[in-house]
């Protein structure tokens, strides 16, 4: 008995709030990751062939904030294809093949 707004508007916040999750949890480990990395040098480069033994690490807050953003952006608009698709189905053309 939903109408096709109010489906469409649970569908996206249930899309908002995963990517959103998601991204935070990949911002966490991404910044874990980078500070073992920055502390510890645990990637070692061969001494020979580059001028340091181990990888530097620049840690640029922007990239923390533009890149899930854009992640969140790029999975709110492409929900909106399989919306459109359910839009255009028939519930009593569905249930007849089942």
């Amino acid at each position: 008995g939903l109408t096709k707004n109010h489906i469409s508007s649970i569908v996206l916040m249930q899309s908002f709030i995963i990517s959103s999750i998601a991204s935070i949890v990949a911002i966490i480990l991404s910044a874990l990751i980078l500070y073992i990395e920055k502390t510890y040098h645990f990637i070692k480069i061969p001494n020979d062939i580059y001028f340091m033994d181990y990888l530097a690490i620049e840690i640029s807050f922007f990239s923390f904030i533009i890149y899930p953003l854009s992640a969140i952006l790029i999975n709110s608009l492409f929900i909106c294809v399989p919306l459109k698709r359910i839009f255009n189905i028939e519930l009593s053309e569905s249930l007849r093949y089942e």
